[in-house]
């Protein structure tokens, strides 16, 4: 097992951005800016889906009233 340094232990670490090769007519900031914005409310899926998963849950821990006693 190679056990080398790669560089002195007394360097110091760089931060630096790597560019990147997009392809013709591409826009840095469009694909690694912001998250999409899609055309419904985000808010409004999350609440419908908490309350059809509460009404589920409701449905499998009420009684069955109904079939073959």
């Amino acid at each position: 097992m190679d056990k080398t340094q790669a560089r002195a232990s007394d360097a110091q670490l760089k931060l630096a951005a790597v560019p990147t090769n997009l392809p013709d007519g591409w826009e840095f900031d469009k694909v690694f800016g912001e998250l999409p914005q899609g055309s419904t409310d985000s808010r409004y899926a999350m609440l419908t889906g908490a309350l059809l998963l509460l009404l589920a849950i409701a449905m499998l821990l009420a009684p069955r009233r109904w079939g073959p006693a």
